[in-house]
């Protein structure tokens, strides 16, 4: 398993060399997509659903091709005029931010007093609020509480028992794969029993070790492979 990562790698590292890769734009870009596709999900109905999905695809195809792209040097030409373009507009802004930061100062300075009267009116309004309404959020708090403790103790051995399955799961998957050349798994018709036999002997007779019922299964042709015992599977 570790050999075939290790070729895969090599093979990806090969495909990918010589090629121009990620930048800014191409960042930006899949960011933008995400954003479309978001949308997309949001409007799941109507015209708007299908642009929004049509041109979050289509970005990231783009993006797809320029990272893939032999091109370096037409790559980098776009992505210096999109820094430039992106630098002009984050000038704008921060000037647009500046001329406006006086103006927002004295709205502030105008806005504070009558803030100021609001929560001196409000204020008594909301303690005496919170006085009166702190008991029943203390209980439903409480209520809430106890229920979840009980579903806890209730599902959580389904939980460990959910677990342990998955876990004995993979590792019954890992050890088919590892034996896939020399063994085969069958499962007991009357109790489902995992029971493993040795490939190569043709037509056999299976004997369930747990409730003794027999089966036959064809387990390939024979090849004179030497075999030990078989175990009974853990």
């Amino acid at each position: 398993m570790i050999e075939w990562i290790k070729r895969l790698r090599n093979r990806i590292e090969n495909f990918l060399f010589g090629r121009y890769g990620m930048d800014a734009l191409s960042r930006d870009l899949y960011i933008l997509s995400f954003v479309l596709l978001l949308l997309g999900l949001v409007f799941r109905s109507g015209p708007l659903h299908f642009v929004l999905q049509l041109a979050g695809e289509a970005i990231i195809f783009v993006c797809l091709w320029r990272i893939l792209s032999k091109n370096i040097y037409a790559r980098q030409l776009e992505n210096a005029k999109y820094l430039s373009l992106r630098g002009k507009v984050i000038e704008k802004y921060l000037s647009m931010e500046r001329k406006a930061a006086p103006k927002v100062r004295a709205f502030q300075e105008k806005a504070d007093p009558k803030v100021r009267a609001f929560r001196e009116k409000a204020g008594p309004k909301f303690q005496a609020f919170k006085e009166k309404a702190g008991p029943k959020f203390r209980s439903f708090r409480e209520k809430a509480l106890s229920k979840f403790r009980s579903f806890r103790e209730k599902a959580g051995p389904k939980f460990l028992a959910l677990r342990r399955r998955v876990k004995d799961g993979a590792l019954l998957l890992q050890r088919r794969w590892k034996e896939r050349k020399v063994s085969l798994f069958y499962y007991c018709p009357s109790c489902r029993q995992l029971i493993r036999v040795p490939r190569h002997r043709g037509k056999i007779e299976i004997r369930c070790p747990k409730c003794g019922q027999s089966f036959v299964k064809n387990t390939g042709k024979r090849k004179g492979i030497e075999w030990d015992e078989v175990k009974k599977p853990q």
